[in-house]
């Protein structure tokens, strides 16, 4: 058999489940509607009857024998039945979940190797294109750390939303960034991708950048729409740091993309004042030389 065949009838299979899961839920909350119940197990308002030694009705009145007896077995038997509408509900639930965990883990395993064949076929079963793991995250983080490129967009033309996080505050424009993806992050950036970083996370990874000296992905992250201007507790700037370390390719990039050369931090220490207390010569003719700095 085909594999592209054997693949859709799968999908049709997995569909079908899901929606006979989905009819014998309606179906269970349908009888529990019916019956005035919410399919919780809710015990009667005669819970008296159920205590042991009781044979008084909610008004307490005494009746005899038999008649309690009659009463103290229509409640349980009410009890009984609401508990087995509960179960049903749940067992069902719990597969339509496990169902969903399934379809998930099948459409990111897809989104990883770039199978776009299996991707296009879920998503026109209606698979959710935001579909996450436990760690919230989904495809399209998936797609873009591993640099696929028309994963990323199928995706996106599928209305995934580009700037989903996981539980690591993690977008899919960061993965792109992360991972050199350039393509990837000029779709994700076409279709509103955003880093979303707070300014203080937005500073210690700039920061960082510039004390290891990673200009390459330093740039990347300036071209990605990073806060260039962020900062830290203390107010310093990534071009503080880069001033103050003497690195000029730092400054250059930072410059590029619009680092205001006028901010000061806690102290009152301009940019100026980090290269001349560094003796970075070259820095501080580098900044005299701009507009701003004049």
């Amino acid at each position: 058999m085909p594999k592209s065949v054997y693949k859709a009838i799968v999908s049709d299979h997995m569909g079908s489940v899901q929606v006979v899961l989905q009819n014998l839920l309606a179906k269970a909350q349908k009888i529990a509607a019916s019956q005035g119940r919410t399919t919780r197990v809710a015990l009667s308002r005669r819970m008296e009857y159920l205590r042991a030694g009781s044979t008084f009705n909610v008004t307490g009145s005494r009746k005899d024998g038999e008649e309690s007896e009659a009463e103290i077995n229509d409640t349980i038997e009410g009890a009984q039945a609401e508990a087995a509408l509960t179960n049903v509900e749940d067992l069902i639930t719990m597969h339509i979940h496990k169902l969903k965990d399934d379809h998930t883990t099948r459409f990111l395993f897809a989104a990883s190797r770039e199978d776009l064949p299996t991707l296009r076929l879920m998503l026109n079963h209606g698979i959710d294109p935001d579909s996450a793991d436990y760690d919230r995250r989904n495809a399209l983080m998936v797609a873009s750390m591993n640099g696929n490129t028309d994963t990323v967009a199928l995706l996106l033309e599928h209305h995934a939303s580009p700037n989903m996080t996981d539980v690591h505050g993690t977008t899919a424009l960061f993965e792109a960034v992360k991972g050199n993806h350039e393509d990837c992050m000029k779709i994700l950036l076409k279709f509103g991708g955003s880093l979303c970083l707070a300014e203080d996370a937005a500073a210690t990874k700039l920061c960082q950048c510039v004390f290891d000296g990673d200009t390459v992905l330093l740039s990347r992250l300036c071209k990605a729409g990073i806060n260039v201007d962020a900062g830290d507790y203390d107010r310093r700037r990534p071009l503080h740091i880069a001033a103050s370390e003497g690195n000029m390719a730092a400054v250059r990039v930072l410059v590029e993309f619009g680092a205001n050369l006028s901010v000061t931090d806690r102290w009152n220490k301009t940019v100026e004042d980090e290269a001349r207390n560094a003796g970075a010569t070259k820095i501080l003719e580098y900044l005299q030389t701009l507009p701003q700095s004049k």
